[in-house]
């Protein structure tokens, strides 16, 4: 039988399941068709021309036609309907005539659901034109699905949505699908090979859309200017296992882009899995400085997550994920911090120029944190401590890395310059800390001449590992004040040390004046806070441990 474009002809007056696996067409650009519920109740088999099947959702009976008569009656429908591709789509298809296919039906509740079922909807530009998606979402909500998929994340199926090339104008965004107005949910199936001369080469969110992710890939986008995989200026919701990966603007990784103050959701059955590139559009110039990108938490957040931007990675806090600014490796200069930073050191040694410190937080008016990981060195400058800490805040040392830091010529390793200060803190709860003193200052604590009269550095330990050595030049105090001035005596204000052991845990305390002869100081091992200042006052060696307790 010469069938036309959309036509199809009846095999069987019988359902026959499976039948696509049992019946071979010897016409290629025929397909079996199974299982069409027919106006009278029966089924049957047919051989197709088509392009489509489409059924609305409280139908029975299913339609064959050309796509883009399916999509033009689907808009109609109240409840939706679905789609089902029975062959590729290329550009010559009379669904591109006037621009990209295009949805403008379905509800939140009922969308239209297009399921690729192995099959390739692709628009063929090679060059940039105008409504150049292959995709518009007008109004419209839809569901895309590739029931060809068997795999969890939808991802090992061949239905794809490829080929578009929108040249951006007039603020018409988009590559491979535009959501202008309305809601795109992608469950399984490939957005791939999609192009756009502004922002989202796969898929472009608009201000007031939705996006929601369960499954599937969008690879191998790219953008001239923003979101190479997905523009997000709506809502992204994300769930189960997913990939958005390999996505490019200029050349270089751009996957999913989120302007500042958008974030990621999750929906309520969790992320278990994939990989997604995230690019923000949040200028991050401080060390330690970080962005939201979610507003919930995943275990182990970078075996999903991974920034696009060299010199950022991906951290968590307690109920989101966050991308932070960069981990210090090996660096040549001052890191000048702001209050509330938290610079992340990483296997770096730092060295410094004479009259500077690898830190510089002396102006700081507020709290530090130094994350450490790896092993670290620092090398302060001729006239200044290794790490100059907040004179009227707090510097904090946490995480599980170790670092030594050596103070220049006359000042400690960590703490302050002569003459300046207000009642600054010193925390270290984490780590292994070596600290070399200068040879007129504490290793920690003071330099020459300081803390003055009046002023307190306080020193806590909380936890972690320290070695505090001041047996070089004068050898001052480990923990304490450092030289008066030319006087053979100690400056003229105070040092306080204040072990204060986390629950569960207990801190050992050796001092002497060497390593060698270091010995535990009374009332060690503490399970307490307790002040320990008097007992280690005169060491020019201290060891501080925090130990589980037995």
């Amino acid at each position: 039988e010469d069938m036309k474009a959309g036509g199809a002809a009846q095999i069987t007056d019988t359902d026959v399941p499976g039948a696509a696996d049992r019946f071979v067409s010897d016409i290629s650009s025929y397909s079996i068709e199974e299982t069409i519920a027919t106006t009278d109740g029966g089924t049957a088999v047919f051989l197709s021309d088509a392009d489509v099947s489409y059924q609305e959702s409280s139908a029975l009976a299913r339609s064959l036609g050309a796509l883009s008569d399916a999509v033009s009656e689907v808009n109609t429908w109240n409840d939706g309907g679905t789609i089902t591709l029975m062959k590729d789509i290329d550009g010559n298809n009379a669904v591109f005539t006037t621009g990209p296919i295009t949805f403008s039906g379905g509800t939140t509740a009922s969308p239209i659901i297009l399921n690729l079922k192995g099959k390739t909807i692709d628009r063929g530009l090679t060059e940039a034109v105008s409504d150049g998606q292959v995709i518009l979402i007008s109004n419209g909500n839809v569901t895309i699905r590739d029931s060809s998929a068997t795999n969890s994340d939808g991802t090992n199926g061949k239905g794809k949505i490829t080929g578009g090339f929108n040249d951006g104008d007039q603020d018409n965004c988009g590559g491979g699908i535009y959501v202008e107005s309305g809601s795109l949910t992608l469950e399984s199936g490939s957005i791939t090979g999609n192009k756009t001369l502004k922002d989202g080469g796969g898929v472009y969110v608009g201000s007031g859309c939705t996006f929601t992710m369960k499954g599937g890939s969008i690879t191998g986008n790219t953008a001239n200017t923003n979101g190479g995989g997905v523009y997000v200026d709506g809502t992204f919701i994300v769930g189960n296992t997913l990939t958005i990966t390999g996505n490019t603007v200029s050349g270089n990784a751009n996957n999913v882009y989120l302007p500042s103050g958008k974030t990621i959701t999750c929906d309520s059955q969790g992320l278990s899995g994939g990989s997604i590139g995230i690019t923000v559009g949040t200028s991050l110039n401080s060390v330690g400085n970080s962005v939201d990108i979610t507003n919930f938490i995943v275990k182990e957040p970078a075996s999903i997550f991974e920034s696009d931007i060299k010199g950022l990675s991906i951290g968590s806090t307690l109920d989101k994920i966050i991308v932070k600014k960069v981990t210090y490796t090996d660096h040549s200069g001052t890191i000048t911090p702001n209050a509330g930073d938290t610079i992340y050191i990483g296997d770096a040694t730092i060295t410094t120029g004479n009259a500077t410190s690898a830190i510089d937080a002396n102006n700081v008016n507020g709290t530090i944190t130094l994350d450490i990981s790896g092993t670290n060195e620092f090398r302060a400058g001729y006239d200044n401590p290794g790490i100059y800490v907040p004179s009227n805040g707090t510097l904090k040392i946490t995480g599980g890395g170790t670092l030594k830091v050596y103070g220049g010529a006359s000042w400690p390793a960590i703490g302050l310059n002569a003459g300046v200060g207000n009642n600054p803190t010193i925390e270290i709860a984490g780590g292994t800390i070596y600290a070399y003193a200068g040879s007129n200052a504490a290793a920690i604590g003071g330099s020459w001449g300081f803390p003055s009269a009046g002023v307190t550095i306080n020193v806590k330990i909380t936890g972690g590992e320290v070695f505090a050595d001041s047996t070089s030049g004068w050898g001052w105090s480990a923990i304490g004040p450092g030289r008066a001035g030319n006087d053979d005596a100690s400056a003229a204000g105070t040092v306080t040390c204040i072990v204060e052991p986390p629950s569960g845990y207990q801190i050992r305390v050796y001092a002497g004046s060497s390593q060698h002869n270091a010995s535990e100081i009374a009332g060690s091992p503490f399970t307490a806070s307790d002040n320990i200042t008097d007992k280690i006052k005169d060491s020019k060696f201290v060891h501080i441990v925090t130990e589980k307790r037995p």
